[in-house]
């Protein structure tokens, strides 16, 4: 089976995240092969802003297809329930250890100030941290070195499929004609 997520635009501040418009339903059927992350426009379109995002659904899904330890989830209600409405249950043991074991999952992208403070901040939404993110990774960005012979075959493959013509001087044995005897 393959699950694909290409069929979309970007996520907005309309879509409160990746994921919330009904994509990890298939997804959590845990197929084979996963479409299209990071592409838009029926896969015409690369964005790595999407593609962070696709990320980020992916994590998800894979945190939901574990499921939920009954017995921590046992020992999260019962410290719930000793808390009471409006108590703390948040310091007690339980959830401290259900916090640790992975139960609580936190997305890597998105808001999760307070309303007030996200006012204030000017109400950012997941695809503006999503392009600050990319735009970070891209400007650390540090290629591996590459050594002279393999950048001039590079260049020449460039060159061709730009359909230049190198000059006598750029062209190797193996690029000249092979001359048969008559």
């Amino acid at each position: 089976m393959a699950v694909g997520l290409e069929e979309r635009r970007l996520a907005g501040s309309a879509n409160a995240g990746p994921g919330m418009d009904g994509e990890p339903v298939p997804a959590l059927a845990w197929p084979d092969l996963l479409v299209g992350p990071g592409l838009l426009g029926g896969s015409t379109v690369l964005s790595l802003e999407q593609l962070l995002l696709d990320v980020e659904l992916f994590r998800r899904c894979v945190r939901l297809r574990r499921g939920i330890d009954a017995a921590l989830e046992e020992a999260v209600e019962d410290a719930m329930e000793e808390a009471g409405p409006g108590g703390d249950f948040l310091a007690r043991p339980s959830t401290r250890r259900a916090t640790h074991a992975g139960e609580w999952h936190r997305d890597q992208l998105g808001v999760r100030d307070p309303w007030e403070r996200w006012e204030a901040t000017g109400r950012p939404d997941i695809v503006d941290e999503a392009r600050r993110a990319v735009a970070e990774t891209l400007a650390a960005h540090r290629p591996l070195p590459m050594d002279e012979a393999t950048a001039r075959e590079l260049a020449a493959l460039v060159d061709r499929a730009a359909g230049l013509r190198p000059t006598t001087s750029q062209t190797t044995k193996a690029d000249q004609p092979r001359r048969t005897e008559p």
